[in-house]
């Protein structure tokens, strides 16, 4: 068995926006919203679009992510959902409504925690930065669903179980 891993850092969050864009939720839209590391006032209706993309005028602060920062946030976007594909496949199948418990992670081999309640579900790894998600699921439902348990495609001849 291999050995435990005790943490994931994340790269910083290299999107296609200026580098000192942020975006808090607060509690309430008075307490939320754009924010300039550098302190670009973006309270403005209209202001945050010099940070956006495609930007819609100009900003003498404005900085880009390079191109090695863009792949590294890339790349360890596409591991975190590699991390959660391998979660979700390490829980018992189907969990039954209204319950909770623990496995062992696949990732990190911490405690992989995982509850079922009506119309959703969650899963959270003890250990920073593993992985950790919520899920909507339809009424009745079995979650997680096993390949072939069910679940059909439609086809030129008829239904195939997937």
């Amino acid at each position: 068995m291999g050995e435990r891993i005790l943490s994931f850092e994340r790269p910083p969050h290299a999107t296609n926006h200026c580098r000192h864009y942020s975006y808090e939720r607060g509690k309430s839209w008075l307490d939320g919203g754009p924010r300039c590391a550098v302190g670009v006032d973006l309270s403005a209706p209209g202001t945050s679009g010099q940070c956006m993309p495609e930007p819609r005028g100009t900003c003498a602060q404005r900085q880009e992510w390079t191109d090695e920062e863009r792949a590294a946030w890339s790349s360890a976007v596409e591991a975190g959902m590699a991390r959660m594909v391998a979660a979700i496949a390490a829980l018992p199948a189907p969990i039954p409504l209204r319950t909770s418990g623990s496995v062992e992670c696949p990732n990190c081999l911490g405690t992989l925690s995982y509850s079922r309640w009506h119309r959703g579900a969650e899963i959270c790894c003890a250990t920073p930065g593993c992985t950790s998600a919520r899920f909507n699921i339809a009424a009745g439902a079995d979650w997680p669903a096993r390949k072939g348990a069910g679940r059909t495609k439609e086809t030129g001849k008829g239904q195939e179980n997937v």
